[in-house]
């Protein structure tokens, strides 16, 4: 396939207290940083993901793969690494600041996942996108998802990936208070970005809406205690990296500064170390007959 780049739909990259938004619908910075806490996090979280390929799915040359969403391509840079000569790859994410240097069997392109262009029709074997769950609105996880159908083959296989960054999920301990009070925090946000705070509950649906099969659903509890837990490392970094949207909304009480909110990071940091508290990580897998 040729190159392609997609200009429609990409928003104008903002700069808030030194670090890079891409999208005002999207909470994490693009830069240096972020790319270095995106490749940590895969390795903390890889063990609660239900294995990179679905247990179903054997790729095998002339296969392509989708990571939508790509970010720094770090789950792309692992999947190649385990399977069959002869399979192509494809991230594709709004910004290209954090792709790597690509393989030769891989391509990064920048353009949105709500505007997959029609050369990709069934091209692909295996869509996979996570961490989108409070960038979406419902009405975007329906685009998106209806364009990952489009562009799967027959029998091919979706797999979805997200964290209840809500705290809307029964999980096996209860949310501590200065974690609850982000929590809240977050809903109010993600509201004045028209996401809502059960897009992670309308995920099946969407799904079968769009045509897929269920294959498998699964929920995992992330325990983020301990003294070392890189777990902990990478949520919490994602939080201190929101800290230019949530200072400028103004949603936390008591957090409306710069220090005010790395004070406020900080105490929850130690929350979690203290505490049994456990996020849940969930798992999706579907497939296009």
């Amino acid at each position: 396939m040729a190159m392609i780049t997609i200009t429609s739909a990409i928003p104008d990259i903002h700069e808030k207290r030194g670090r890079y938004y891409t999208a005002e619908t999207y909470l994490l910075p693009s830069d240096d940083a972020e790319k270095a806490r995106l490749n940590g996090q895969h390795e903390a979280v890889k063990p609660f993901s239900d294995g990179l390929i679905p247990a179903g799915l054997v790729l095998k040359a002339g296969d392509a793969v989708l990571d939508a969403g790509t970010g720094s391509g770090i789950w792309l840079l692992d999947i190649a690494n385990r399977v069959a000569e002869g399979v192509s790859f494809t991230g594709m994410d709004i910004e290209g600041r954090l792709f790597p240097k690509p393989l030769p069997n891989m391509k990064f392109l920048v353009g949105s996942t709500f505007d997959l262009p029609h050369d990709l029709d069934s091209t692909f074997t295996l869509v996979h996108q996570r961490l989108m769950v409070a960038a979406f609105s419902v009405d975007g996880w329906r685009k998106a998802i209806s364009g990952f159908y489009r562009v799967l083959k027959p029998g091919g296989y979706i797999k979805l990936e997200e964290i209840d960054f809500l705290c809307i999920l029964p999980g096996p301990v209860a949310v501590p208070p200065l974690t609850s009070k982000f929590c809240e925090g977050s809903k109010v946000l993600c509201a004045k970005r028209d996401v809502g705070a059960d897009t992670l509950l309308n995920i099946t649906a969407l799904l079968e809406e769009a045509g897929f099969e269920m294959v498998d659903e699964t929920r995992r509890a992330i325990h983020l205690g301990g003294q070392v837990n890189h777990a902990r490392d990478a949520f919490i970094g994602a939080w201190r990296s929101m800290k230019g949207p949530f200072v400028q909304s103004r949603v936390i009480d008591g957090a409306h500064t710069d220090m005010e909110y790395d004070d406020f990071l900080d105490q929850i940091e130690q929350e979690w170390r203290t505490t049994d508290f456990a996020r849940t990580w969930c798992n999706w897998t579907a497939r296009k007959p």
